[in-house]
Protein backbone atom coordinates (compact mmCIF):
# COMPACT_ATOMS: atom_id res chain seq x y z
CA UNK A 1 0.00 0.00 0.00
CA UNK A 2 1.28 3.58 -0.80
CA UNK A 3 0.09 6.92 -1.15
CA UNK A 4 -0.20 8.57 -4.59
CA UNK A 5 0.76 12.09 -4.17
CA UNK A 6 0.79 12.57 -7.92
CA UNK A 7 -2.56 11.43 -8.49
CA UNK A 8 -1.35 8.33 -11.09
CA UNK A 9 -4.47 6.05 -10.76
CA UNK A 10 -7.52 8.75 -11.40
CA UNK A 11 -5.40 9.89 -14.37
CA UNK A 12 -7.35 9.33 -17.41
CA UNK A 13 -4.52 10.96 -20.15
CA UNK A 14 -1.49 9.11 -19.60
CA UNK A 15 -1.70 5.53 -20.74
CA UNK A 16 -0.69 2.71 -18.08
CA UNK A 17 3.21 2.43 -19.49
CA UNK A 18 3.75 5.84 -19.01
CA UNK A 19 2.25 5.71 -15.39
CA UNK A 20 4.55 2.64 -14.41
CA UNK A 21 7.33 4.23 -15.94
CA UNK A 22 6.83 7.66 -13.49
CA UNK A 23 6.20 5.46 -10.49
CA UNK A 24 9.82 3.82 -11.51
CA UNK A 25 11.02 7.84 -11.32
CA UNK A 26 9.64 8.76 -8.35
CA UNK A 27 10.85 5.38 -6.41
CA UNK A 28 14.64 5.94 -7.40
CA UNK A 29 14.07 9.45 -6.70
CA UNK A 30 12.42 8.98 -3.29
CA UNK A 31 15.52 6.18 -2.83
CA UNK A 32 18.22 9.24 -4.12
CA UNK A 33 16.70 11.40 -1.38
CA UNK A 34 16.71 8.57 1.41
CA UNK A 35 20.18 7.88 0.61
CA UNK A 36 21.08 11.55 0.36
CA UNK A 37 19.60 11.60 4.19
CA UNK A 38 21.52 9.04 5.38
CA UNK A 39 25.05 10.26 3.86
CA UNK A 40 24.67 13.70 4.99
CA UNK A 41 23.57 12.36 8.54
CA UNK A 42 26.51 10.14 8.57
CA UNK A 43 29.28 13.07 7.54
CA UNK A 44 27.63 15.44 10.45
CA UNK A 45 27.12 13.18 12.99
CA UNK A 46 29.02 10.03 14.16
CA UNK A 47 26.31 8.61 16.37
CA UNK A 48 23.63 5.93 15.81
CA UNK A 49 20.36 7.10 13.54
CA UNK A 50 17.91 5.81 16.31
CA UNK A 51 19.97 7.31 19.00
CA UNK A 52 19.83 10.57 17.22
CA UNK A 53 16.02 10.45 16.75
CA UNK A 54 15.41 9.71 20.53
CA UNK A 55 17.12 12.55 21.25
CA UNK A 56 15.27 14.86 18.87
CA UNK A 57 11.83 12.84 20.04
CA UNK A 58 13.10 14.29 23.83
CA UNK A 59 12.81 18.00 22.20
CA UNK A 60 9.61 17.12 20.50
CA UNK A 61 7.46 14.75 22.15
CA UNK A 62 8.25 16.38 25.88
CA UNK A 63 6.12 19.07 25.35
CA UNK A 64 3.23 16.70 24.57
CA UNK A 65 3.88 14.13 27.18
CA UNK A 66 3.47 18.06 29.37
CA UNK A 67 -0.11 18.53 28.28
CA UNK A 68 -1.23 14.66 28.44
CA UNK A 69 -0.12 14.97 31.78
CA UNK A 70 -1.65 18.07 32.63
CA UNK A 71 -4.55 17.45 31.20
CA UNK A 72 -5.17 13.81 32.99
CA UNK A 73 -4.16 14.62 36.31
CA UNK A 74 -5.68 18.34 36.68
CA UNK A 75 -8.76 19.58 36.15
CA UNK A 76 -7.25 23.17 35.62
CA UNK A 77 -8.07 25.48 33.01
CA UNK A 78 -5.57 27.66 30.95
CA UNK A 79 -5.15 30.12 29.00
CA UNK A 80 -5.37 28.85 24.85
CA UNK A 81 -3.75 31.60 23.88
CA UNK A 82 -0.50 30.99 25.87
CA UNK A 83 -0.03 27.20 25.07
CA UNK A 84 1.51 27.88 21.80
CA UNK A 85 4.55 30.09 24.28
CA UNK A 86 4.97 27.09 26.36
CA UNK A 87 5.16 24.73 24.14
CA UNK A 88 7.56 26.43 22.07
CA UNK A 89 9.89 27.82 24.91
CA UNK A 90 9.72 24.40 26.95
CA UNK A 91 12.15 22.87 24.04
CA UNK A 92 13.87 25.67 24.00
CA UNK A 93 14.86 25.99 27.42
CA UNK A 94 15.31 22.74 27.82
CA UNK A 95 17.77 22.72 24.86
CA UNK A 96 19.87 24.91 27.01
CA UNK A 97 19.72 22.80 30.53
CA UNK A 98 20.77 19.86 27.93
CA UNK A 99 24.09 22.50 27.07
CA UNK A 100 25.01 23.39 30.34
CA UNK A 101 24.39 20.64 32.03
CA UNK A 102 27.79 18.95 31.62
CA UNK A 103 29.77 22.23 33.19
CA UNK A 104 27.87 20.61 36.32
CA UNK A 105 28.98 17.58 36.26
CA UNK A 106 25.86 15.96 34.63
CA UNK A 107 24.99 14.67 30.82
CA UNK A 108 20.99 14.46 30.25
CA UNK A 109 20.27 11.42 28.11
CA UNK A 110 16.70 10.63 27.16
CA UNK A 111 14.94 11.71 30.22
CA UNK A 112 15.29 15.06 28.69
CA UNK A 113 11.80 13.99 27.59
CA UNK A 114 11.04 13.86 31.33
CA UNK A 115 12.63 17.65 31.92
CA UNK A 116 11.06 19.30 29.02
CA UNK A 117 8.07 17.50 29.74
CA UNK A 118 7.73 18.91 33.44
CA UNK A 119 8.81 22.59 32.23
CA UNK A 120 5.89 22.75 29.79
CA UNK A 121 3.60 20.66 32.62
CA UNK A 122 4.84 23.72 35.37
CA UNK A 123 4.33 26.29 32.24
CA UNK A 124 0.83 25.29 31.71
CA UNK A 125 0.41 25.91 35.68
CA UNK A 126 1.72 29.36 35.48
CA UNK A 127 -0.80 29.87 32.51
CA UNK A 128 -3.74 28.54 34.56
CA UNK A 129 -6.94 31.07 35.05
CA UNK A 130 -6.43 32.23 38.46
CA UNK A 131 -10.25 31.90 40.03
Amino acid sequence: MSVDIFNLESRQDISSQKKILWRKYINLGMSAIVFSVILIFNSINKDSVINELFKVAGFTYGPLLGMFSFGLFSKIKVKSKLIPIVVIISPVLSYFINQISPAYGYHFGFEILLLNGLITYFGLWIIRHKE
